[in-house]
């Protein structure tokens, strides 16, 4: 899928983050929905602050499905890559057209270390919050495994980041990176 310089926006309502490579289903107004309906389209899904503003990333998004459950319609929307807006070029209510620059990959690639410390923080955490959250068990224990077999390459660690962190309950102010840098270790 190409990576067009401008997107149409769907603000997603606080606290709901979407994240590279996770999947979210949410409801949206039926005019939202009758312009989600074309194949292959690639929209900005974006995080929508306290205050109602749209945050400076979100991420490019495909649509999964888009079905009408009596009165309301549920989109499934499967995160691709980071995207961070740049300028506003049509106002809508509905999916406004911004300006966008698209971030398929991490600049810096995580080191050896960074990786290591991500690891066992990782490992401890799932280790304590799915013996805390007993229908978290499962899933858990499949990250457990990609982090500790081996698996899972170095330069997929980012991408195992990302579905960790929206696997979490954790506050939507952290998960953006507002509080500072997001550590797992704070919430063990």
């Amino acid at each position: 899928m190409s990576s067009p310089p401008t997107l149409p926006i769907l603000s997603l309502p606080n606290p709901h983050i979407l994240f590279p490579h996770a999947r979210l289903t949410i409801p949206v107004p039926q005019e939202s929905a009758a312009l989600l309906k074309h194949d292959d389209l690639l929209v900005g899904v974006v995080p929508t602050t306290a205050e109602g503003n749209l945050a400076e990333w979100g991420v490019a998004a495909s649509v999964v499905s888009l079905v009408k459950q009596k009165s309301r319609h549920l989109v499934t929307l499967q995160g691709i890559h980071r995207i961070r807006l740049l300028t506003e070029l049509t106002t809508s209510q509905h999916l406004p057209i911004y300006q966008v620059s698209h971030h398929d990959t991490p600049t810096d690639p995580p080191s050896k270390d960074s990786i290591s410390d991500f690891k066992s923080t990782a490992l401890r955490f799932l280790a304590v919050d799915a013996s805390s959250h007993p229908s978290k068990r499962r899933p858990y224990l499949k990250f457990s495994t990609l982090l500790s077999d081996g698996t899972v390459t170095d330069d997929k660690i980012p991408i195992i980041a990302d579905l960790l962190v929206a696997s979490i309950d954790a506050d939507f102010n952290d998960k953006l990176g507002k509080n500072g840098p997001f550590k797992l270790s704070t919430i063990i």
